[in-house]
Order: C-alpha cells, then structure tokens, then sequence
C-alpha cells in the first residue's frame, strides 16, 4: 500500500508529522510519500533512509523533466 500526504506550508516537515501519518493507518506495512514545499527536518531525513518513507521536496517536482 502506497500512502502519501502533501505538506505546502512555509516550515519543514517533522518527524512528528511522519508519525502522525502513519498513525491513520494503524501502522500497517506500506510505504509512505511526503512531499513538502519547505523541505524536511534533518532526523525525519535520516529515518527516511532506514524506513519506507520517501520524500519529495517542491524543488524536486519543479526540476523534474
């Protein structure tokens, strides 16, 4: 299951935000996206490594071709 949120606010998303959108889902096993206009929180940058979660900033959109 593939679950995404868009964050279009002028602050980077947190960690806490993750959590709270895995918590809609009961936690189930899927791979979450989050894309984000202001970028990302350097520890919700490194538990994206580790974990199924992938983030996209506005700046990767806009580059894209």
């Amino acid at each position: 299951m593939l679950l995404g949120e868009c964050k279009f606010k002028n602050s980077k998303v947190t960690i806490s935000d993750c959590k709270d959108l895995k918590k809609c889902c009961n936690d189930m096993p899927k791979y979450y996206y989050i894309f984000s206009k202001s970028g990302f929180k350097e520890i919700l940058i490194e538990l994206s490594k580790k974990a199924n979660i992938k983030l996209i900033s506005l700046e990767e959109i806009c580059n894209k071709t």
